[in-house]
């Protein structure tokens, strides 16, 4: 199976397509920077999740699920979701602000339905359904969460012909082909179509972006992994590898950026500035985590990548001209990370293993940190949160329909809405 999670494979333009709602501000911690307008944090039941409000301030970039649609690949979104209350109007849940773009709507009944988008000003208005909806609907209020997945197969029926499923609590619920779909049909969670206002929240967490370029891995062939999240905090300070300073504490320093709930400012931090300097400590364990029996999901198109390192961090104003700092780990080459700018500022890189591929039994053996790095590096580096993410999988998806192609003269019957 070389079902796998995107990455583009640079510190600048990668993007690891999952992120989860582990800690209050997840999006932060899974590397995307400052949470974007209308997103908010809430916890239903025992579950931390991230609130997308769908009342016009939406998700946008690069809040991506998956890069495109285009032909040569299988892809795969999913989630596991549950709405604040019963919508005022339908919503665009999965999808993007493009003529054309194939999306997945949410009705006020709370069920889902495939759909193109019209063409612009008119797109949520003029959108054209190619499905009918789902028999089971997604939950609203309370505090059950239901896995939805989103699937689409660009590679079994050929060109110019798409096969899309859609399962919900791992129970298909449509799957049929679509026809064709515009280039670059990228997928965003809750992007803003036409400002359409739901009066609702979308709370999310455990988003994954899986695919493969493989026709065997059709999902009609091979049983999917249902993804989920984990955000992996340091719980100690590795001896030889405890140089930098710690504010407020300065005895077991890696508590300046463990941030379970959050990162905290310049409330704690760890800080340096000379050359040569390492903070490095363990990680939780997969116990901990609730991982331990897990299969880590490695990026689509590198084996050797698997986890995503983040951290939230920014140089101090006015003191220095030179900033060089490394992302390091025992498990991984080290990594050159961007001077962040005088404001906390949040980034991801991705992990490649230094041989071999990422087991389960690394997240017990990984020891991650920084490093200071580069000759004369004066300007002094402040980090309030540090993990590692892990995509993981324990359970699957049971198999979807065989894609065939409708009887000769026949044609797919499409519904204008609105």
């Amino acid at each position: 199976m070389t079902i796998g999670y995107q990455s583009q494979g640079s510190t600048v333009n990668a993007r690891q397509s999952f992120f989860g709602g582990k800690s209050k501000d997840a999006l932060v911690d899974a590397g995307y920077g400052a949470l974007p307008t209308g997103w908010s944090h809430v916890d239903v039941g025992t579950v931390a999740c991230v609130s997308v409000l769908a009342d016009g301030a939406h998700a946008t970039e690069p809040l991506r699920g998956w890069e495109d649609t285009l032909p040569g690949r299988v892809i795969a979104v999913m989630m596991r979701v549950n709405l604040s209350g019963t919508p005022t109007a339908a919503f665009c849940l999965v999808g993007r602000a493009l003529d054309g773009a194939l999306c997945l709507e949410c009705g006020t009944d709370g069920k889902v339905r495939i759909i193109k988008l019209g063409t612009s000003p008119n797109r949520w208005s003029g959108r054209t359904a190619v499905s009918g909806w789902s028999a089971s609907a997604l939950p609203m209020t309370g505090t059950t969460l239901a896995h939805l997945a989103f699937m689409t197969d660009a590679l079994t029926l050929g060109s110019n012909h798409l096969w899309a499923s859609i399962l919900i609590g791992a129970t298909q619920q449509l799957s049929l082909d679509v026809g064709t779909v515009p280039a670059s049909n990228y997928l965003l969670f809750c992007p803003n179509i036409d400002n359409v206002n739901a009066g609702i929240s979308v709370r999310m967490t455990d988003c994954v972006g899986l695919g493969s370029t493989s026709s065997a891995d059709a999902p009609h062939l091979v049983h999917w992994p249902i993804g989920k999240v984990a955000g992996q905090h340091p719980i100690s300070d590795e001896v030889g590898w405890d140089e930098w300073t710690g504010y407020p504490d300065t005895t077991n320093a890696y508590t300046n950026w463990d941030d379970g709930a959050g990162n905290d400012g310049d409330t704690s931090y760890n800080s340096a500035a000379t050359i040569g300097l390492q903070q490095r400590g363990l990680g939780q364990s997969a116990a901990t985590l609730g991982i331990s029996g897990d299969t880590v999901i490695a990026a689509e198109s590198a084996a050797g990548q698997g986890p995503v390192a983040n951290l939230v961090d920014r140089t101090v104003s006015g003191v220095g001209s030179k900033y060089a700092v490394n992302f390091i780990c025992d498990l991984t080459a080290s990594v050159g990370l961007a001077d962040p700018g005088t404001t906390y500022a949040a980034k991801w890189v991705p992990m490649t293993r230094s041989s071999g591929s990422w087991t389960i039994a690394d997240v017990d053996a990984v020891h991650f940190g920084l490093e200071t790095g580069a000759s004369s590096h004066d300007k002094e580096e402040r980090c309030t949160m540090i993990q590692v993410h892990w995509c993981t999988y324990s359970a699957t998806l049971p198999l979807t329909t065989t894609p065939s192609l409708p009887p000769t003269g026949q044609r797919r019957r499409a519904t204008i809405i609105g």
